[in-house]
């Protein structure tokens, strides 16, 4: 009986290395791809200069057919328009990964800045 003990353990074990092994793997592979596609996105928001109005970001953010809010005026005085980019794909992923772009504007609707970050959907 011990050596059954013994062989079930063991085989246990190589399962959980093998399973280990694998969401390594996946994980560095989809930690490659979010960083890819944050430097993709970063490039093309390029094309909105520093200062745009509004309606040109608006206007660049419909035409890329990227999801947003209106621009909006927060009671703290804040004026931001929010977005975000779903990210596509046909294969089957563990760790879904999409990105919110937050743009910020001065009290003259000029853009100041923008921040993309990821947004991680999984178990």
């Amino acid at each position: 009986m011990g050596t059954r003990l013994e062989y079930g353990s063991s085989s246990l074990m190589h399962t959980a290395s093998i399973v280990s092994l694998f969401a390594i793997c996946v994980c560095v592979q989809g930690c490659r791809a979010r960083e890819s596609d944050l430097v993709l996105i970063n490039k093309k928001l390029e094309a909105i200069h520093k200062r745009a109005t509004s309606t040109q970001v608006l206007k660049y953010l419909d035409e890329a057919g990227i999801e947003h809010s209106p621009y909006v005026t927060e009671s703290t005085g804040q004026r931001s328009i929010r977005a975000i980019v779903r990210k596509r794909t046909r294969w089957v992923e563990v760790i879904h990964t999409d990105y919110s772009i937050s743009f910020q504007f001065d009290d003259r609707n000029s853009l100041v800045d923008y921040e993309v970050k990821p947004i991680y959907t999984g178990p």
